[in-house]
């Protein structure tokens, strides 16, 4: 588990999120955003990834005002 309440572990996950993405959004996160990380198995004829790896999607709540 990663913690996210200091700037370093932020600051971890952003490389983390980087590191691995598979296309660039455009979209931003800062501190202040609320996230929602689902992690799902990821069969590998449907990913490429390795038997037993794991896909990441990652949200950010947008106010819609």
């Amino acid at each position: 588990m990663m913690e996210l309440d200091s700037r370093e572990g932020f600051e971890q996950f952003l490389e983390g999120i980087e590191a691995h993405r598979l296309y660039e959004t455009g979209v931003e996160i800062t501190p202040k955003d609320q996230i929602l990380t689902i992690i799902c198995c990821a069969p590998e004829e449907f990913s490429g990834i390795k038997e037993g790896g794991r896909f990441v999607v990652i949200a950010k709540k947008i106010d819609s005002r």
